[in-house]
């Protein structure tokens, strides 16, 4: 039986898988390191966002008047966009 040229022999067909292997691997790193540190950002901002909004709920509930809760609302709404333009980026 003659050998056909065009045909890859099987070292070839292990050296391409093996390579391969090699190629899927490293992108499988890289995607867990991605989301690894996707998900220590996400906590992170959970994390942040708890106290803040516990520690606003602690002052809310030592309000007396209308126009000390309209000064904290007011107060309160920049960090809020800021913390969330953060996020963001």
């Amino acid at each position: 039986m003659a050998k056909n040229a065009n045909l890859p022999n099987v070292e070839e067909l292990t050296a391409a898988n093996a390579a391969a292997i090699a190629n899927l691997e490293a992108v499988a790193h890289t995607a867990l390191e991605a989301i690894e540190s996707l998900s220590a950002l996400n906590l992170n901002f959970a994390r942040e966002s708890l106290n803040k909004s516990s520690k606003q709920a602690n002052a809310a509930l030592k309000l007396k008047t209308p126009q000390e809760a309209a000064a904290m609302n007011a107060d309160s709404v920049q960090p809020v966009v800021e913390s969330v333009v953060a996020y963001a980026r």
